[in-house]
């Protein structure tokens, strides 16, 4: 197997919702709509399992993306197929001289979605996430690659139930603003971060929600490091697919760069200093345009101007998110 080409799926497993079953059917790795692969597996009358791999001869990848794709198709039937409690692993010799076996391990997801780990990438100590493959139709059409274009990679990154409950009580805590109990809410605040941190250090975070929900608990840190932390974790969120990230990711960053004495440039934070009115100072409003502000699903500055009056005529004022 030719590491350049091996890396097409992920080497490292996460945890999924049981199945009772191994995953039988047809199973393809499909990318904006164009079939890249796909393996046939079946359960003969006897108990045996039979997998085939049709795949194009020529493919490299990075792990975001497939690259290079071109034909012809090569069909390689597996000369191993073990299952072993909800997995199945399918072993296909590689038909190059000197290359080692491809071995994947294939778990369900649910009906229509399997997760697969490239165990070979994984012998050779390459960390990429796992391949999310669909239930395709039989006689799907394959080979109508470009091998100019970059194909992005169909993952599979499954949320972190626990970030997301930490997630929920950030949000639930600031429902009523200010809070009764400030020492309380900055305690459980800090805690918060504590377990975000520990999640991320575990390497436990994956998905684009579980960055989502991570920004806005360091969003609501003490220090610029915090903010500076959330703007990286809103902005991997974006790059990851999730596009309600970018009014955080621009939060952020306005609260970075008030934190180190800068002014703001995007316009999200509205400050009440004490007996003072609600005001966005310090704030570059020449910094950027209208436009990127709505590229990043924050207000214009008039719709600001008339926040800031709505704001200044309400009391108190609501802690921005």
């Amino acid at each position: 197997m030719f590491i350049r080409i091996a890396a097409t799926i992920g080497a490292l497993f996460f945890s999924m919702p049981a199945m009772a079953t191994p995953p039988s059917g047809i199973w393809a790795a499909i990318s904006e709509g164009t079939l890249i692969y796909q393996f046939d597996i079946e359960k003969a009358s006897n108990g045996i399992w039979t997998a085939t791999w049709d795949r194009p001869a020529n493919m490299s990848t990075d792990g975001e993306s497939f690259s290079h794709v071109a034909g012809p198709i090569e069909h390689r039937v597996a000369n191993k197929v073990v299952a072993a409690g909800e997995t199945l692993e399918l072993t296909f010799d590689d038909p190059r001289p000197g290359s080692s076996p491809d071995v994947f391990r294939l778990k369900s997801i649910d009906d229509s979605h399997v997760a697969a780990e490239n165990l070979t990438l994984a012998a050779f100590g390459i960390k990429v996430d796992p391949l999310l493959l669909v239930r395709e139709a039989p006689n799907a059409a394959m080979g109508s690659w470009d091998q100019n274009q970059a194909y992005p990679t169909p993952l599979y990154r499954a949320t972190n139930v626990e970030m997301t409950a930490i997630f929920d009580a950030d949000q639930t805590s600031r429902q009523t603003w200010p809070p009764k109990d400030f020492a309380m809410q900055r305690e459980a605040d800090r805690q918060r971060r504590v377990r975000t941190g520990e999640l991320l250090d575990q390497g436990l975070l994956h998905s684009a929600d579980d960055l989502y929900h991570a920004a806005f608990v360091y969003q609501h840190g003490d220090n610029e490091a915090d903010y500076l932390k959330a703007h990286v974790l809103a902005t991997a969120a974006v790059a990851r697919g999730k596009a309600a990230a970018k009014w955080i990711a621009a939060a952020t960053l306005d609260r970075y760069l008030l934190a180190i004495g800068r002014p703001q440039v995007f316009g999200t934070q509205y400050m009440t200093p004490k007996d003072k009115a609600t005001t966005q100072e310090p704030y570059d409003r020449t910094a950027i345009s209208d436009a990127l502000r709505a590229a990043m699903g924050v207000p214009s500055l008039n719709l600001q101007t008339q926040t800031l009056i709505q704001m200044r005529d309400a009391a108190p004022a609501k802690k921005p998110e």
